[in-house]
This record gives C-alpha cells, structure tokens and sequence, in this order.
C-alpha cells in the first residue's frame, strides 16, 4: 500500500503536479496556512522547526512564480532531512551505521492547507530499499503541533 502511494506521488511530480510556478488560489492557501505556523507556540525538533520554514518559503516562491527559488528551498531541504534522519537512526542502532552512508532522498512533496501543512519524503539505499519519513504540522484546537 506504501509503494502505490509513493508511486502516486511520483506521477504526480512528474507530470508537474508538485512544483509548478502558478498564482492560483490554492497555492495562495498554502502560503497563507504556512504563514499561520508560528515556532514559538510549539515544542519542535532542529529537523521540524527547518521543514515549517522550508513549507513558508516554498509556497512563497511558488506565489511569486519564482520556480527556480522554490527548487533550491527543495534541495536544501532534502540534504538537510537526510542528515537528520541519518542521525536519528544511527544512535537508534549501531547496525544503521554502515548502510547510512548510501541513503538517497529521491522524492519530497509538500502541501499545506488551512488546517495542515505536510513534508513526505522517500529515501533510498543503495540495495534498493525505501524508508520513508513525514512531519506534518496540524492545526489542534486553534493551535499548530507536531503529529507525529
């Protein structure tokens, strides 16, 4: 069931669902649910507190038509969430060391709305494995948390 998602979300991203310049109404609503999400009224990991950012500046670009901009939000994003899950699982287990360093991200996809803003992405090894990690940030009794 996880691969058909991931398979969904590729197509999606290959067709230019994910990252085209436009100025409608929805990428507005994200910009506007990504602004909503303020640091300081939630307990957030190094990794968590980048990614609400990385939501904010995307969608931003993305209004502004700038696609370019938005891409390189992306890239920074992927190298900085496979640090971070690279760490986490390394003191997890001692096992995890060796195969760490050939983790690939090969997808990322964000969205936001009023009440939801969401990071996916996949990460592959070498051998072929999928590990996938997301942090969505949610709107709770009129206050932004982590679920995790």
């Amino acid at each position: 069931m996880k691969m058909k998602a991931i398979c969904v979300v590729i197509c999606a991203a290959i067709f230019g669902c994910g990252l085209t310049a436009c100025k409608d109404e929805e990428a507005r609503k994200q910009a506007a649910a990504a602004a909503m999400i303020n640091n300081d009224d939630i307990d957030m990991t190094s990794e968590e507190e980048d990614a609400v950012e990385v939501v904010k500046a995307w969608t931003q670009a993305r209004i502004e038509g700038d696609l370019e901009k938005a891409n390189s939000y992306v890239e920074g994003f992927k190298c900085r969430a496979a640090n971070e899950w690279q760490v986490r699982r390394a003191r997890e287990s001692a096992s995890y060391k060796r195969e760490l360093k050939s983790l690939k991200v090969i997808k990322i996809d964000m969205n936001a709305t009023e009440d939801v803003a969401k990071i996916y992405y996949v990460l592959r090894q070498d051998d072929g494995d999928l590990k996938d990690e997301d942090i969505t940030v949610s709107k709770i009794e009129g206050k932004w948390k982590i679920i995790k």
